[in-house]
């Protein structure tokens, strides 16, 4: 038989089975930390629901910043004019809009940096459902570990991968945001700089550091557990809105002791965040928060038990054993 008769420059199977080196960059088993992430924050970037559900979660950061200009620029007209209050009453214009400032906590102090962290646990909540089932969840349903672990890797290098892509989701809706009001609190103020100014800008990063701690691992550990978006869903709506009614309903109506309420993980991460702002607590909350320390080793220890549990899990995949 006569050999086929090939066309010059087509390729046979040998050209794609012959060896090839690889003439790029040998890096180390690290640089997989930053792959995993950004596979990871690919795959929810691409979804529909991610961005609208993100914009959902940004309503109250543009009325802080829309709220914030509108005040500075309606205290800056007519500053000498005032408003007439009841029949015989009149308060001068500057005086009720710093007024209002204050009340509406939109004056870049550490309260309203307190408020849009703690108002932001509904939307994190709801977007940590999507979040777990793309990140970690469908790793477990899909049996997608060989793909990671085919690589010279370890499951280190898993746990920081994922917890940094669930580290850039939670801080792109408070972290980010806070940052973002506060240079526009700078800016639209004198444009100074002073010891307070600096503690106030660290102390946001702190907050978003507790956070992130608090919540990460735990989103890991949920999510490698319940795999599917709605008992995710489910279990975060009974950290976050169960467990809060039920410290609510033992503390506040049946008068049970305060560290009742450290059952309330979103809760203990507000009195840690506010302490880091420099806040007390509120003259009406004062006799009904929990123990400090009490809260404080609820934080502790929660991330620590998740990070133990997802590596519990991943002990059970086959190519880790």
């Amino acid at each position: 038989m006569t050999e086929p008769i090939r066309e010059p420059g087509s390729p046979t199977m040998g050209d794609f089975l012959e060896y090839r080196s690889f003439h790029g960059t040998l890096r180390g088993p690290t640089y997989a930390v930053w792959a995993i992430a950004r596979t990871g924050l690919g795959l929810l970037f691409r979804r529909k629901l991610f961005w609208g559900l993100y914009l959902m979660g940004l309503i109250l950061f543009f009325l802080y910043f829309f709220g914030q200009y509108l005040l500075v620029w309606a205290g800056s007209q007519d500053l000498g004019q005032s408003i007439r209050v009841g029949p015989f009453a009149r308060i001068p214009r500057k005086e009720l809009i710093d007024n209002l400032r204050t009340m509406l906590k939109m004056d870049g102090s550490p309260p309203m940096f307190h408020n849009f962290f703690q108002t932001q646990g509904s939307i994190v909540m709801v977007l940590f459902a999507l979040a777990g089932a793309q990140l970690v969840g469908n790793d477990f349903r899909f049996r997608s570990f060989p793909f990671y672990f085919s690589k010279p890797i370890g499951p280190l290098h898993y746990f920081l991968g994922k917890g940094l892509a669930a580290a850039v989701l939670l801080n792109l809706l408070t972290t980010i945001p806070a940052l973002i009001l506060f240079f526009q609190a700078w800016f639209l103020g004198d444009w100074s700089w002073n010891v307070a100014k600096m503690k106030l800008l660290f102390s946001i990063l702190g907050y978003g550091a507790v956070l992130t701690w608090g919540l990460v691992p735990l989103l890991l550990a949920s999510a490698s557990g319940l795999t599917r978006t709605i008992p995710i869903a489910m279990f975060w709506i009974f950290c976050f809105l169960f467990l809060r009614g039920i410290s609510e309903g033992l503390v506040d109506r049946l008068g049970y002791s305060p560290n009742w309420k450290t059952i309330d993980l979103w809760n203990d991460l507000g009195l840690i965040g506010s302490q880091i702002l420099g806040m007390g607590p509120e003259p009406k909350n004062r006799n009904t928060n929990p123990d400090f320390g009490f809260a404080l080793g609820l934080v502790l220890v929660i991330p620590i038990l998740s990070l133990a549990y997802l590596r519990l899990r991943l002990s059970k995949v086959e190519v880790l054993r």
